[in-house]
């Protein structure tokens, strides 16, 4: 099946051989060398949203792509298209989507459609992932040790970005790629990204609402959105991910609705200081979360390299000696019945012996 471009199409699904849109006469084949073809959207196509996003066919390589369709002629998104195209562009090798080509395809009746191509990343978002494992296992979180290092990466691709004077403004599971080899997380959808200018930090300025349930810092909601607002949505997603209920669906604290609570709700989490590093995340009050990726970045290498707890070397001696015990009282039992078998077949062949000696 190929899948036509025209987002006012009123019979989109066509031939998979076919050259036009067998109902707008609109081109199957996109860009100028005859490169792509559309095979299927992913997510639900509306025609009041700015975006349609589609799984294409790369014609040459055979091989699957991305391409992002920006339906919209407003000046504000036709900005955040091209903003994400920059992002893309210069942001290579930092766990985002790799951008292939930047096109535009005209139709008929002359509207401008602004594509981006790019990388499919082969795996699932955390959403679709959770949803996946449930179905498989009936598990429904994601482990200590899977939390520590996403949550790591994240930070390591937030620290990129933040250092270049970006920031997100969107992070939830389903913005965030998991590769289903390497276990890399990749962030996307950076139509909402923003650069760090005065603008963001003027109190008396506005800045472009960016809202997701659950997960949209209190400081965002009211258009002042700031780095640190990243933060907020990085720790109510892995409140998400580690619980296995979205933010909006968990209890909150009778002196702060802001403030989650969610630690007995993930059992699976042992680390105190993992608990207490993405509450600090989800504070309200920005002043109380880290101040920046690279505080953060230090608290997970001090989780993931913490030393063992005496008690727990106590503990691990204790046992290494009483295996150790068990080792050498084997070894003596097994020296011990070796000689008794050696005595055993002696006196046999003495017997056998005598016994031939009088028959003689």
């Amino acid at each position: 099946m190929s899948y036509c471009i025209n987002p006012n199409c009123c019979k989109r699904q066509n031939d998979e051989s076919a050259l036009e849109c067998a109902a707008c006469g609109n081109p199957m084949i996109l860009y100028n060398e005859g490169r792509y073809r559309l095979t299927k959207p992913l997510g639900n196509v509306d025609r009041t949203h700015a975006y349609e996003v589609f799984e294409a066919k790369h014609l040459h390589r055979n091989t699957l792509i991305i391409i992002k369709v920006l339906k919209s002629e407003e000046p504000e998104w036709i900005k955040r298209f091209e903003q994400e195209k920059s992002i893309l562009r210069d942001f290579k090798n930092l766990g985002l989507p790799k951008l292939e080509k930047q096109f535009n395809v005209t139709l008929k009746n002359g509207h401008v459609l602004r594509c981006l191509a790019m990388e499919k990343v082969n795996g699932d978002n955390l959403e679709e992932w959770l949803q996946k494992k449930k179905k498989k296992n009936n598990k429904f979180q994601i482990t200590e040790r899977e939390a520590i290092s996403w949550l790591k990466q994240m930070a390591e691709i937030l620290d990129k970005l933040h250092q270049r004077s970006f920031f997100h403004r969107d992070i939830k599971p389903s913005n965030i790629m998991v590769k289903k080899i390497s276990n890399q997380v990749v962030l996307i959808d950076f139509g909402d990204a923003r650069m760090v200018t005065g603008t963001v930090v003027d109190p008396n300025k506005d800045v472009t609402s960016v809202y997701s349930h659950g997960y949209t810092a209190p400081e965002q909601m009211k258009r002042r959105a700031v780095p640190q607002s990243d933060f907020f949505s990085l720790g109510r997603t892995f409140a998400h991910l580690l619980t296995g209920i979205h933010p909006d669906e968990l209890p909150t604290s009778s002196r702060n609705e802001d403030k989650l609570i969610w630690r007995d709700k993930a059992p699976q989490v042992v680390s105190k200081e993992l608990v207490k590093l993405i509450d600090d995340l989800m504070e309200p009050l920005v002043n109380r979360r880290p101040k920046n990726t690279q505080e953060i970045l230090q608290r997970i290498n001090e989780i993931q390299y913490r030393p063992i707890p005496k008690s727990v070397l106590i503990g691990a001696g204790f046992g290494i000696g009483v295996l150790i015990g068990i080792l050498i009282g084997a070894a003596g039992m097994y020296w011990y019945l070796s000689l008794k078998i050696d005595e055993s077949l002696r006196q046999l062949e003495s017997k056998v012996f005598v016994h031939k000696k009088n028959a003689s």
